[in-house]
């Protein structure tokens, strides 16, 4: 009796995880949990690691947990309180 939906999205980035949870939101008008499992590991050595492969770790990895659960936090927060 679960309903799943997949989407699509780059929650690197804000436009990505506002569309991301607009369309959860239409999609079930509410959001109860938020489970953020993103990684991405740098190939190469640490002295060999460019620094735009760096910032690709970093917004994958805490940029994408901090806006989704920003973005989580809001919608939840437009839930009713339980009595």
């Amino acid at each position: 009796g679960t309903i799943a939906r997949a989407i699509a999205a780059d929650a690197s980035r804000g436009e990505g995880t506002a569309d991301l949870f607009d369309a959860v939101e239409e999609a079930f008008g509410r959001l109860d949990l938020l489970v953020h499992v993103s990684e991405v590991a740098a190939s190469a050595a640490l002295g060999e690691i460019r620094e735009a492969d760096w910032d690709e770790v970093l917004d994958r990895n805490l940029k994408s947990a901090f806006l989704c659960a920003q973005r989580a936090a809001a919608l939840m927060r437009q839930r009713p309180s339980p009595a």
